[in-house]
């Protein structure tokens, strides 16, 4: 079997981690795997095995459509029997490609947006080729309810890695300062402004306490006009985006999600991989969010709730050591990479209907 994995910089912003994992694991399985990458990507970046074919990528839809679409010519001389589009700004170009190539589909779902692009473009999919690899149970339950029962939706897990032994870097009361992460969406709203008070009271107690902004760009200006109109942004920094910062940001105490995200994040799964206790708002698509499990949630934009967990984590480290423990056993029972390149591969054979072949 010959899969092509197409992707782009905001999918491999966010997933550079796990796309070195499932091309790996493929190859290691014998599949053989063609990386589609943009063509700025730096080489250190690009796993080197299996083939790479590289595309121009544009902030216009049409064009970036059209330049999918173009790699026909490239793509046909690896004959692929699936294409599979890993976010879903490249789902229509895919569709295109596919159609010349006459190979199989799969789109990655991750989020709500997913779900409704789907419905979007159910006049031009075929459920005989094409299928649908969903990140979370929920969300592949919206989905499959407004999809007829002909088309394939599978929820295929992130994988991520599990560290062999513990982190001897525990957290003890007598450690530095709290450094906490937070990772959020675009938009300042009252979910980040709960959060931010929150701050602005628990520096009076701990002011050596630092929080890092993980946000797009578009957002910066406005979280950083709320942060100097609050006065902590002596205690808030922001983080550059380059790609494969996010791993370095796993150096964190603690990782914060201020807002339902209504899309799964893989690097939320590493941080709990790694032990890092999570605090977050509740979010009814994702799974692995499961309170005092393997994270403590809020259900609603409380600055109260938000500072009590964080004194919690100041005051009682070893609250916040057990629930990454926990959050930890948790992600090696749902989350292994072998299992998510396991149940990639059969949804790959399901869709194409090869057989699985045994060795000798």
């Amino acid at each position: 079997m010959q899969v092509s994995l197409l992707a782009n910089s905001i999918w491999l912003d966010e997933e550079l981690v796990g796309f070195r994992h499932l091309i790996v694991g493929l190859i290691d399985e014998q599949v053989r795997v063609a990386q589609v990458v943009p063509d700025n990507l730096p080489v250190d970046d690009a796993i080197p095995f299996g083939d790479r074919v590289s595309w121009e990528e544009s902030g216009w839809g049409w064009l970036r459509r059209r330049r999918i679409a173009g790699l026909a010519d490239e793509l046909e001389k690896l004959e692929p029997d699936v294409i599979h589009a890993l976010h879903h700004h490249l789902w229509e170009g895919t569709l295109e490609l596919a159609l010349d190539l006459e190979a199989a589909v799969v789109l990655q779902v991750t989020g709500e947006e997913e779900v409704q692009r789907a419905l979007k473009l159910l006049p031009k999919l075929d459920p005989a080729r094409v299928a649908f690899a969903v990140t979370t149970q929920p969300l592949a339950t919206q989905l499959s309810e407004r999809l007829p029962d002909s088309f394939m939706v599978r929820t295929i897990r992130p994988g991520v890695r599990i560290p062999t032994a513990e982190p001897d870097d525990k957290p003890t009361a007598h450690e530095p300062p709290l450094c906490a992460l937070i990772c959020g969406q675009t938009r300042h709203d009252t979910y980040y402004e709960s959060l931010f008070v929150a701050i602005q009271k628990l520096i009076v107690d701990h002011p050596e306490v630092q929080f890092f902004l993980d946000a797009p760009t578009e957002a910066d200006n406005a979280l950083w006009q709320s942060a100097r109109k609050l006065n902590i942004l002596s205690n808030v920094s922001m983080v550059p985006h380059r790609l494969g910062h996010r791993e370095l940001e796993l150096g964190a105490d603690v990782m914060i999600h201020p807002q339902p995200l209504h899309r799964s994040r893989t690097l939320t799964l590493q941080a709990m991989a790694l032990g890092l206790p999570v605090i977050a708002h509740s979010d009814p698509c994702l799974d692995y969010l499961i309170d005092d499990q393997t994270a403590w949630l809020t259900d609603k934009a409380d600055a109260s709730r938000w500072e009590e967990m964080l004194r919690h984590l100041i005051i009682a480290p070893d609250s916040g050591e057990a629930l990454g423990s926990r959050a930890r056993e948790w992600v090696r029972e749902n989350h292994l990479v072998s299992q998510h390149v396991a149940d990639t591969i059969d949804l790959y054979r399901t869709l194409t209907g090869e057989t699985i072949k045994f060795p000798g």
